[in-house]
């Protein structure tokens, strides 16, 4: 089992991370796919590096009606807690159905999907170029990729912190090898057309234990020591105590838009 096996296997250290997002989030998201109006009525969808979908859950009332929707990942358990996820919102969805895949190699014929979204996965793919080649050949000509990730100086206080405390860079931290900056290439090589939406917010953290959740949730963190895990507690402490209880975290998140996939 690699290493982004064992990260994704479940969605526990996935969760982890969603959390800080949804407890801190400033009132009033900073954006929603589900708003966009990019996801249209009785759509084929694509949703690949799926997690445990919880967003099509959260944002059922806001979406369209009469989806079918295809939800994959690389993990057979990831796959199978999101069609239950997905399953236990009735009278929405026309058809859900779970399917294992890797990016690079979609199991799908050509021209099968109106929609395909790739929520903050991309980053991860082995071969960014050939993952959205890969996209592009099951869009149908008219088809839309909605790719939602981080802006390069994403969470850069987590960041530093984990540096300082831990001697390395976080490895689940950055995706700047496919983020709003980086991005844009690889699409460009693939879509006629790619349009940008970047947001930036300012999570305020209260709760020394949802920062260190988080971090312990990717390497180096997860394989820290108890004597790293008191360094870390203590370093943390020191900020909070520095700043009026609260740990600033600089968010930087968007979505890319890709239209017409060149075949």
């Amino acid at each position: 089992m690699t290493d982004m096996q064992r990260q994704y296997k479940d969605s526990a250290n996935l969760n982890a991370r969603i959390a800080i997002h949804v407890k801190y989030g400033p009132p009033g998201k900073a954006f929603s796919v589900a708003d966009t109006g990019l996801i249209t009525a009785n759509a084929k969808v694509l949703d690949i590096g799926c997690g445990p979908a919880r967003f099509w859950a959260v944002n059922a009332a806001a979406l369209p009606a009469g989806l079918e929707l295809t939800l994959a990942d690389q993990s057979q358990g990831m796959v199978d807690e999101a069609v239950q996820t997905v399953a236990a919102v009735k009278g929405k969805f026309r058809a859900v159905t779970g399917k294992v895949a890797d990016v690079c190699a979609l199991p799908f014929a050509d021209r099968t999907f109106d929609v395909v979204t790739a929520m903050h996965m991309l980053y991860h793919a082995s071969d960014k170029d050939r993952a959205v080649a890969e996209i592009a050949r099951v869009l149908k000509p008219g088809g839309v990729l909605i790719a939602t990730t981080n802006g390069n100086d994403n969470f850069i206080e987590l960041e530093a912190l984990t540096a300082h405390v831990f001697g390395a860079l976080p490895d689940q931290l950055r995706s700047t090898s496919f983020s709003l900056e980086s991005g844009h290439p690889h699409l460009e090589r693939h879509f006629n057309e790619v349009a940008v939406h970047a947001g930036t917010d300012i999570l305020r953290v209260t709760d020394a234990q949802d920062v260190v959740n988080f971090i312990r949730s990717y390497p180096p963190g997860s394989d820290a020591t108890g004597e790293q895990l008191q360094r870390l507690d203590a370093e943390l402490a020191g900020r909070m105590k520095a700043q009026d209880g609260i740990f600033p975290i600089t968010r930087i998140a968007g979505y890319m838009v890709a239209r017409g996939p060149r075949r």
